[in-house]
């Protein structure tokens, strides 16, 4: 093939796959900022938190800020945490991608919006839509099927809009496939106020009117600001009957042997050790939501390969966290939750080159922690 046929090729391809002649163009690749919106349409913002430098670290942290992959120097810049109000906003459903009626990206609403390549994007126009009358919102983002993204990124955004709304009629619009879990810790947060529409996961909606909650966290960012932690957890230990203060007890290793990736190869052995000193090991997704929340409700000490069941430690004391990380290069999300909820973490670096692989764990290096920097004893047999 010439370079002239291809490019007349290419051509075709382009003009039909991205332009059709009724619709104009179809791929969504144009994107904007909220704040880009304001003035436009009849959108407003209201700023719930200014934007803010947050130190989070201490000396204890400076080991693990030396390999991981983000905020290497212990602060980062929290932007504006603020409420959105849009009329005619298209929502996709399944991610949380929402548009202006204009069918441009509005990036706040995709947390990967720095990532272009994200699966929310190069989307095509919706051809059908559902117009819905009233005020909608949502809460789900591209990874809200993960239970610690759904803990510590979705439900949050639950409380900036009861700060936006706090007496007006709401309704949540989130996807079919949330699991039974998602929808218990839901369930306890929501103000009366509020209601929840599932519906079909690939759907597209037309809000008359829309509002868009900020995220409140980050790339690879598990920080929460007190209140919003604060109104999580009460809302949840008040729904659960459980008291809001704690009395640690329980030392608890979380098993990933029933995960498709990140497993602990020599699990029985990390077991066995940590047994010595009185952990027991649970395995979360035979779980409910309520007997989790127990359980990190009444820990003491939590051991834990790095993943999801991180998320609830949100339900936890000014404990220790071990995590056991695959990677040379740890990501952050543990160590920025633990210290947005005043706990310590605690780490093992593996030697892999990426964070999805399964992995050993170095049995000396455990007990080390478990003696040197918990001051934990064997249990006498």
């Amino acid at each position: 093939m010439s370079v002239a046929q291809l490019k007349t090729r290419v051509k075709r391809l382009v003009k039909k796959y991205l332009f059709h002649p009724a619709l104009g163009p179809v791929l969504l690749t144009e994107h904007l900022r909220a704040e880009e919106v304001i003035g436009t349409d009849g959108a407003d913002m209201q700023v719930l938190l200014p934007a803010e430098k947050i130190a989070f670290s201490s000396e204890s942290d400076s080991s693990f800020l030396k390999i991981c992959k983000y905020y290497n120097e212990g602060s980062f810049l929290r932007p504006n945490v603020f409420v959105c109000t849009l009329s005619d906003a298209v929502l996709h459903v399944d991610t949380g991608l929402v548009c202006t009626r204009d069918y441009k990206i509005i990036s706040d609403s995709v947390m990967e919006y720095r990532l272009p390549y994200s699966r929310v994007y190069g989307r095509y126009k919706p051809l059908r839509v559902k117009q819905l009358s009233g005020t909608h919102t949502t809460i789900q983002n591209v990874f809200g099927y993960n239970h610690w993204h759904w803990l510590v990124d979705s439900l949050p955004r639950v409380f900036s809009l009861t700060k936006a709304v706090p007496d007006e009629k709401l309704t949540i619009l989130l996807p079919n496939g949330l699991t039974k879990v998602q929808r218990d810790s839901l369930e306890c947060v929501l103000p009366s106020n509020f209601e929840v529409k599932f519906l079909p996961a690939n759907s597209w909606v037309k809000a008359e009117h829309f509002i868009l909650p900020s995220f409140v966290t980050g790339r690879a960012n598990g920080y929460l600001p007190a209140e919003y932690s604060e109104y999580l957890r009460r809302s949840v230990f008040t729904k659960l009957r459980l008291s809001q203060s704690h009395k640690p007890k329980e030392r608890i290793y979380i098993s990933r042997g029933g995960a498709q990736r990140r497993r602990v190869l020599n699990e029985n052995e990390v077991v066995q050790v940590l047994a010595k000193y009185g952990f027991k090991s649970y395995a979360l997704e035979k779980m409910t939501f309520k007997e989790q929340v127990e359980l990190f409700h009444r820990a003491e000490f939590v051991v834990d390969p790095n993943g999801a069941g991180l998320g609830n430690t949100l339900f936890s004391g000014k404990i220790s966290v071990l995590v056991l990380y695959p990677d040379k290069t740890p990501n952050t999300y543990f160590l920025t939750q633990a210290k947005s909820l005043g706990q310590e973490h605690f780490f093992l670096a593996g030697n892999k080159g990426s964070e999805h692989l399964d992995f050993e764990v170095n049995i000396h290096d455990l007990e080390a922690i478990l003696k040197s920097e918990w001051k934990l004893e064997p249990f006498q047999s």
